[in-house]
C-alpha cells in the first residue's frame, strides 16, 4: 500500500511540474529556449 501511494503522490508531484513549466513558458517565451529538464 505505501509503494502505491508513493507512486500516486510522484505522478501528482510530475504532473504539477509539468503545469507550473508550461506556465512559466507561457508567461516568458524567453524561457523556451532551455530545454524542460527531463530528470
Amino acid at each position: 500500500m505505501a509503494a502505491s501511494t508513493l507512486e500516486g503522490l510522484l505522478m501528482v508531484l510530475f504532473e504539477t511540474e509539468g503545469r507550473l513549466e508550461q506556465r512559466a513558458t507561457r508567461a516568458s517565451p524567453s524561457s523556451s529556449v532551455v530545454p524542460p529538464s527531463t530528470s
